[in-house]
């Protein structure tokens, strides 16, 4: 039997709501063609959102 944890999975605007990250330009998706709204597991968010151009809470965009 497979023990590992099954990683729960959302659509990235789903991420954005849970984490209030915001994703401004989706370079994270243009690496490899992965379409923004496929369901995503958290590690594969974070890797692809730190890949992104993105607005982070209590910041306003563009910066001053």
């Amino acid at each position: 039997m497979d023990m590992k944890k099954k990683q729960i999975k959302h659509r990235p605007e789903t991420w954005e709501k849970i984490s209030k990250i915001i994703i401004l330009d989706p370079d994270g998706w243009r690496s490899d063609g992965q379409s923004f709204n496929k369901p995503i597991d958290v590690d594969e968010w974070n890797r692809r959102k730190d890949e992104s151009t993105c607005q982070f809470p209590n910041e306003t965009w563009p910066r001053a």
